[in-house]
Order: structure tokens, then C-alpha cells, then sequence
């Protein structure tokens, strides 16, 4: 008798994430010309650390994060609604920066999956 494979998905919700904490990611950029010495710092993303198990529904789950939509005005009926709900990214306490700033799609250049749909 010959065994078939099926991915059957799964139809629970999957457990919420305790998150531990984030650390960013970049890297320092230095070049020097003649005496001078420019030092410049290249954003790189986040390293998101979980509770485990980080994953209740099996191999192939995925991490989402929900952002607003281009064109959404900060502190539009739209944003206030949607702030509950979507993320944005904090203030740098060692350099000067806005307390906070829109998290766009743009900001993830290479998402494992977008559905790239508004929020309702």
C-alpha cells in the first residue's frame, strides 16, 4: 500500500507571541580621506526574540506584522483607528528622531509574504 503526503492547513488560530525582546540591526560604515574621518550607520532591520515554542501551528507559519497603507495621514480618523492595530517604529534614544514614525511595506524589502491589502 503506497503512502500519500498531504498538507492539510490548519484551521486553529495560532497561540500568541510572548515577545522577549528586539534587537536592531546595522552596521558601521567608516571612511577616511585624508584626515578626515566620516562615520556613517546603515540601518539594517530587527532580530526578534520569542518565548518558545514561537510556533503553534506547525512548519511553515510565519511572523506578521500589520502596517497602514500608504497615504495614511498621521493623526487621521484612518491612523487613530488603525494605530491599535498596526506597528510603527520607536524613537532612537542616542540620536535625535520623532517619537515615532509609520511602519510602511517598503520598510520589509524582502517579505516571505504580503497580502498588501487594506486593513478593514
Amino acid at each position: 500500500m503506497a503512502c500519500k503526503e498531504a498538507d492539510i492547513p490548519n484551521v486553529a488560530r495560532p497561540d500568541a507571541v510572548r515577545l522577549l525582546y528586539l534587537v536592531p540591526t546595522f552596521v558601521w560604515d567608516e571612511v577616511i580621506a585624508g584626515d578626515t574621518k566620516t562615520r556613517q550607520r546603515l540601518n539594517g532591520g530587527l532580530r526578534v526574540y520569542m518565548e518558545r515554542p514561537w510556533y503553534s501551528t506547525g512548519a511553515g507559519e510565519l511572523l506578521g506584522v500589520l502596517v497602514k497603507r500608504d497615504g495614511v495621514l498621521p493623526t487621521s480618523p484612518e491612523d487613530l483607528s488603525l494605530r491599535k492595530y498596526t506597528s510603527e517604529w520607536g524613537m532612537d534614544p542616542i540620536w535625535p528622531a520623532a517619537s515615532t514614525a509609520p511602519l510602511r511595506l517598503a520598510d520589509f524589502p524582502a517579505p516571505a509574504a504580503s497580502a498588501n491589502e487594506p486593513f478593514t
